[in-house]
């Protein structure tokens, strides 16, 4: 499907009655009861894209909670700190305990004023996808069985502040769904966490001490310092890793940050400011200069040039 084409959305409500944030939410079924009396604020900010949905909601009344998640994912929920009183399917339940809702996507839960958890659904491909990368077996039973998890510390501060970081992050720019670094977020690195997460506590896998990914990784690496003068692209680099775009994209994402596409940029980048750095005025062009390092659009390359070095290519040439 085109990009374009793609459902997204990110959006945050404030409701000063819940029966109207349930007639209002994207995806879940949601029948609730309030046990205590008062009015019933609620909050629910949704973040959407690709059949992905990234949820943080806020109640704040004595609930019966039921329904269902989205259809069609596998869907995850982890507690905000320091939320208490809250009974998942009959299990009492801390703010360290992963939720895992079954295929059907039904829960049952009672939960206190103040109310605040973090919700994921991922179509279960995607969920597939992230297992196969991170070379996790049997990834369609490591999500069933129990319902809950109890994690560690550490790992439960990793997960909430990466879905955390993710919130923030659309609600404070709706672009980011436009990013295809934020959209490996969501398709890949949460999900592949998540299902690690799971294994690692099963018994069903081990970290390998060198991943396919990382001798991935460092093939490509190798290659573009063998050839910094060479424009390579991101098909280049998986012919010579042998593996998939997939694959490369988490190596790069979870090793320094960004795509493999940026990465390159990056690197072309660097060498041009190194050769302009070394350049006397007079004796190059920055035209020249830019296409010998396979620049070939001059305002992009000057924007994306000024975005990395806080300065213009003409400014770096002037400066001796």
């Amino acid at each position: 499907m085109p990009s374009d084409q793609i459902l997204r959305y990110v959006a945050t409500r404030r409701f000063s009655d819940f029966e109207e944030l349930a007639d209002n939410i994207r995806a879940w079924d949601l029948d609730f009861r309030q046990l205590d009396p008062g009015e019933s604020p609620a909050e629910i900010t949704q973040i959407g894209y690709a059949g992905i949905q990234l949820s943080y909601a806020w109640f704040n009344r004595h609930y019966d909670q039921r329904g269902g998640a989205p259809t069609g994912t596998r869907t995850f929920a982890l507690l905000e700190e320091g939320v208490t009183g809250v009974t998942w399917c009959g299990r009492q339940i801390t703010d360290r305990t992963l939720l895992m809702f079954d295929a059907s996507g039904g829960f049952e839960a009672i939960s206190q004023p103040g109310f605040k958890v973090f919700t994921f659904a991922v179509p279960v491909v995607m969920l597939m996808d992230s297992a196969d990368v991170l070379g996790i077996p049997d990834a369609e039973n490591i999500s069933s069985g129990d319902n809950t998890l109890e994690l560690t510390p550490s790992t439960t501060r990793a997960l909430r502040q990466h879905m955390r970081q993710l919130k923030c992050a659309a609600t404070s720019d709706p672009g980011m769904l436009d990013s295809s670094e934020f959209i490996h977020e969501l398709e890949y690195a949460l999900p592949g966490r998540l299902m690690e997460i799971i294994a690692l506590s099963r018994g069903t896998f081990k970290r390998p001490a060198l991943r396919t990914r990382h001798i991935a990784l460092k093939k490509a690496v190798d290659h573009i310092n063998v050839s910094p003068d060479t424009v390579i692209n991101v098909n280049d680099l998986c012919r010579i890793t042998g593996v998939s775009e997939r694959t490369l994209q988490y190596a790069f994402k979870e090793y320094f940050g960004i795509s493999p596409k940026r990465y390159l940029m990056h690197v072309r980048l660097n060498a041009v400011r190194k050769a302009l750095s070394r350049a006397r005025p007079g004796e190059v062009t920055i035209t020249d200069m830019a296409h010998r390092f396979g620049f070939w659009h001059m305002g992009q390359f000057a924007a994306d040039y000024r975005l990395l070095f806080s300065e213009l290519p003409s400014e770096t040439l002037n400066k001796k």
